[in-house]
């Protein structure tokens, strides 16, 4: 089944610097949401990085509205500044059950159907039409979605808990042509936020944990 993706893009554009450009669609407090739990949740602009890096992330916003999508860090901008982020995101806004779950997976591991120029800042995005993963090139290289982490999407999905799932990996890893290798689960924290339940899973590939999940002030 088709899955229409409205797209969101945050990162430093020529002559504009840091900034967010979405389709037209995407309503005013999804972009909110977008910045607060999903930009400055994962990037502080002060946290020195020590190599290459991308992750990959699914977050229920409410039972019909998702955002998923990545993480890269290897940009550079205009003044040479290098890790610059490179935030592509997905906005889904239709209820997921089993089949659309593991496209979305799927659609993860691939990675992005294309990029955005960021020596032309655009006003808006046009909106996606997902048909078959196997049916696009991808634009940049995905990161394997563990088993463990499709089984806690589906168990949530069944008690009605919404889902927040970050999976960071090292860039030069060999995580799509090498899915055999072992994933370590290195946190799974329950958080009850007033009237909705919220599951944040952070799995870690490369065995270590990424520091500095704070806002960032750009």
């Amino acid at each position: 089944m088709d899955l229409p993706l409205n797209q969101l893009v945050y990162t430093s554009f020529t002559d504009v610097g840091f900034g967010l450009v979405t389709s037209e669609q995407v309503p005013l407090r999804i972009q909110q949401t977008f910045l607060k739990q999903v930009v400055y949740r994962h990037w502080n602009t002060y946290e020195q990085t020590s190599g290459s890096y991308r992750a990959a992330y699914l977050l229920q916003v409410t039972p019909e509205h998702w955002l998923f999508g990545w993480l890269y860090n290897d940009e550079w901008d205009e003044i040479d500044r290098s890790h610059i982020p490179y935030f592509i995101c997905y906005h889904l806004t239709e209820p997921l059950y089993a089949f659309r779950i593991e496209k979305v997976c799927a659609c993860l591991q691939k990675g992005p159907v294309e990029l955005v120029n960021r020596q032309s800042f655009s006003n808006s995005l046009e909106p996606l039409i997902l048909k078959d993963v196997n049916s696009y090139q991808e634009a940049r290289p995905g990161v394997l979605i563990p088993w463990e982490a499709r089984q806690q999407i589906h168990m949530n999905l069944k008690q009605g808990i919404l889902i927040d799932l970050f999976i960071p990996v090292e860039e030069d890893e060999r995580v799509i042509e090498e899915p055999s290798l072992p994933v370590q689960l290195q946190e799974l924290v329950v958080k009850d936020e007033r009237a909705d339940n919220h599951y944040f899973i952070t799995f870690d590939s490369c065995a270590r944990r990424r520091k500095g999940h704070q806002r960032a002030i750009v």
